[in-house]
């Protein structure tokens, strides 16, 4: 990994050797801090299960490039990097105790988001005063947590278009806040070619996303001092 990124590659590859450079770095981390103490004779070997990931999926088409990992050893900022750089489209699954979430990507745009702890879209649209009756009997007989809810809308008209890309945005933003307060659990992604079967409303800059969700969480540890400081 060390000579390929020292070699021209096109973004999308240097992304790829970048990730394995920091799978390494972090296998070597895990290695030397499991050496010391020194295990006792007779002592089992690690749990493979330690190891640190990502890693692919056995059995897994190579076609569908399904990688997964610990978010204890590859953090999401880094993940959700790696995907943005390599251009990726697919979709995020994280998995840790406070619930499950999900974040879409095209071609590394994120397109769109959903966590336990993050309203629905229908509900965001209700709390903004863009989801009429007619709206809500729509999605009532949807999939709790899916994806179906912009679609159905989107198609019907029953919401205006900039207030349904709105609420699309502010869902992805509070995905990713929830998720950035993750440090354990696990991740799956598993790449898809091409646009899904309902083309995305919006198309997020992950990087600037996570520039203003960081800064926010800088400035809310300064307290109001430092509001009042800067303005």
């Amino acid at each position: 990994f060390a000579w390929l990124d020292g070699q021209p590659l096109l973004d999308e590859d240097r992304a790829s050797v970048s990730l394995g450079l920091r799978c390494v770095e972090a296998a070597l981390g895990a290695e030397q801090a499991g050496r010391s103490p020194a295990a006792a004779p007779g002592a089992l070997p690690p749990d493979l299960e330690e190891t640190p990931l990502p890693r692919s999926l056995p059995g897994a088409d190579a076609a569908a490039a399904v990688f997964s990992g610990r978010l204890s050893v590859f953090a999401l900022p880094d993940l959700v990097e790696f995907l943005r750089t390599a251009r990726r489209s697919g979709l995020l699954v994280c998995s840790s105790a406070k619930g499950l979430g999900t974040m879409r990507f095209s071609q590394g745009w994120l397109t769109g988001g959903s966590a336990s702890a993050v309203p629905s879209l229908s509900e965001l649209l209700g709390h903004a005063g863009q989801l009429s009756e007619e709206a809500r009997q729509a999605v009532a007989d949807l999939p709790p947590g899916g994806e179906g809810e912009e679609p159905l809308l989107r198609r019907e008209g029953l919401v205006p278009p900039a207030a349904l890309q709105a609420a699309a945005r502010q869902r992805i933003a509070l995905t990713v806040r929830e998720l950035l307060g993750w440090i354990d659990g696990e991740f799956v992604f598993n790449k898809e070619d091409g646009e899904a079967d309902h083309p995305p409303s919006v198309r997020v800059d992950a990087q600037e996303l996570l520039l203003n969700l960081f800064r926010e969480q800088d400035e809310a540890s300064r307290g109001p001092d430092a509001a009042d400081g800067r303005a």
